[in-house]
């Protein structure tokens, strides 16, 4: 709910100082298998390819005109929280400056 000039819902969550170089997204792509996030600079291919180090969860809104609208769950409808999407695997594109998320 709050106003913003998207087309549709989506969000990237957890940006944080680390005093390391700015790794900021530049481009996303969904399909119909994952995402693909094109950054600023390059990443190491040890640590962008596992696995573990990504995190992704799904939820609905209902909207309503009080603050804080509920999320619920998408694989239960009607019940409150937040589903865990599996996370397959994860490649490297474009030399580590690209990667792609499959779900």
């Amino acid at each position: 709910g709050w106003g913003d000039y998207s087309i549709e819902d989506g969000c990237l969550h957890r940006v944080r100082y680390t005093g390391k170089p700015v790794r900021k997204p530049i481009g996303f792509r969904v399909h119909s298998n994952g995402l693909r996030i094109d950054l600023s600079c390059e990443l190491d291919p040890g640590e962008a390819a596992k696995v573990s180090n990504y995190f992704a969860q799904q939820w609905n809104y209902l909207y309503s005109d009080q603050y804080g609208s509920p999320e619920f769950s998408v694989r239960s409808p009607g019940t409150v929280g937040h589903d865990l999407v599996k996370i397959r695997s994860v490649r490297l594109l474009d030399g580590g400056r690209s990667i792609f998320v499959e779900i």
